[in-house]
């Protein structure tokens, strides 16, 4: 009997707030968590930044985040520059304009990460939300590259830091 255990977007989607400490940490409405920050709006979408060096994908995040902005916005980008270079950066600012992420585009961040883990030199993830800057810090262990979450307000310091020559 085959006892294989499979995790999909579909099984993130059914699960509600995590109980205890996650629930004082993010909002819930239906299978969608969210930063508390009013409802999503018709512009959500993920923007590239540019005047960032070809090896950083960096990107912001404005309203809800769906796993089609993933597949047509970050993803295509992060490929783009894993075939330029062989150890790439991220930078990822969910500031005040973000507001939600729906599960399918939490998996699709998984399976990114994943994918090419030996591959990311520096991640800099800039927010406020304090459900992503928990998660954040609770898996940068399974990251060999550095990982840092700054707050908005240091938003200058994770630009620079990405951005440095290692040394």
């Amino acid at each position: 009997m085959d006892r294989r255990v499979s995790i999909d977007a579909h099984s993130i989607a059914a699960v509600r707030c995590p109980p205890i400490e996650w629930n004082q940490l993010v909002r819930c409405e239906g299978n969608r968590m969210t930063n508390g920050h009013g409802r999503p709006t018709e512009d959500d979408m993920i923007e590239i930044l540019k005047d960032f060096p070809d090896n950083v994908v960096a990107a912001a995040a404005h309203g809800v985040v769906t796993k089609q902005d993933y597949q047509h916005t970050l993803i295509p980008q992060v490929e783009l520059t894993l075939k330029r270079y062989p150890k790439i950066r991220c930078y990822y600012n969910l500031g005040p304009q973000f507001s939600e992420m729906e599960p399918g585009a939490m998996w699709e961040d998984f399976k990114i990460g994943v994918e090419h883990i030996s591959r990311w030199e520096r991640v800099a993830i800039v927010t406020d939300v304090e459900w992503i800057r928990h998660a954040t810090n609770v898996f940068r262990f399974l990251m060999p590259g550095e990982v840092r979450v700054f707050a908005t307000s240091e938003t200058a310091s994770a630009r620079e830091w990405i951005t440095a020559v290692p040394g």
